[in-house]
């Protein structure tokens, strides 16, 4: 299986769907085809099974990087954990997060992204494995020692309805817009089949209005929360409510 090539610095790659890469193509012209597992494009990382696994990975390796970088901040007993807190929010859990409001994400995504905020409150606190065995300490009650910060759920929501209320405020012939409330006609492959942006759109929707305003089911129809996120005011409410809760 082979998909449509990328062009990036005059060099030409073609994304292969295999499990062994073939050997590079000369074209005509002695221009040199590589084959490869992935490529990055407009600043996502592209591979065969079109899901977020290599993109959540990358965004780990960047927020672990970023926790080491402020090591000495972090550290530092001279600094309050309120103030440790807006920094881990503001630059650590943002370069993690950044863009995940049109992630489609699988089970084993938001596992991955837990793992790495608890890993960084311990980091935070200096609490170490040994400790939480020794004193079963509780994973709410780290995240109450730092604030009580919410769960990584919790700002991935956030910013997912966020994202549904910018598109949902843009032109009707957007094609953002139009996601909406497209689909694929035709048969679905064997097995489970895989999740896609819209299915998240409809989980985020149906958690933030579910405290005031419960929707008729859990397919979040179009003509029930649309006027609600169209009023930017009226939208901004519920989700910050949702975020105190």
């Amino acid at each position: 299986m082979f998909f449509p090539a990328s062009l990036k610095q005059a060099k030409t790659e073609v994304l292969n769907g295999t499990s062994i890469l073939p050997g590079d193509l000369i074209l005509p012209n002695e221009k040199r085809v590589h084959f490869v597992h992935k490529f990055k494009y407009l600043g996502s990382i592209i591979t065969p099974l079109l899901n977020k696994d290599a993109k959540v990975e990358a965004r780990i390796n960047k927020a672990k990087s970023l926790m080491g970088i402020a090591r000495t901040f972090f550290d530092s007993k001279d600094v309050n954990k309120r103030t440790k807190y807006q920094i881990y929010v503001a630059s650590p859990l943002n370069t993690l997060l950044w863009g995940c409001g049109n992630w489609n994400l699988t089970k084993r995504n938001p596992d991955r992204l837990s793992s790495f905020h608890h890993e960084a409150f311990h980091r935070i606190l200096m609490i170490i494995w040994q400790q939480v065995r020794e004193k079963h300490i509780k994973k709410k009650e780290v995240r109450s020692l730092l604030c009580n910060i919410p769960k990584i759920n919790a700002f991935i929501t956030k910013r997912t309805a966020i994202y549904i209320g910018k598109v949902t405020r843009t032109e009707e012939n957007s094609l953002p817009r139009k996601f909406l409330a497209a689909w694929i006609r035709g048969s679905q492959k064997n097995g489970a089949p895989q999740l896609t942006c819209n299915n998240n759109f409809t989980k985020t929707i149906c958690r933030i209005l579910l405290l005031d305003k419960a929707l008729s089911n859990k397919s979040a129809l179009l003509r029930e929360w649309i006027p609600l996120a169209k009023d930017t005011n009226n939208w901004q409410a519920y989700i910050d409510n949702y975020f105190e809760q």
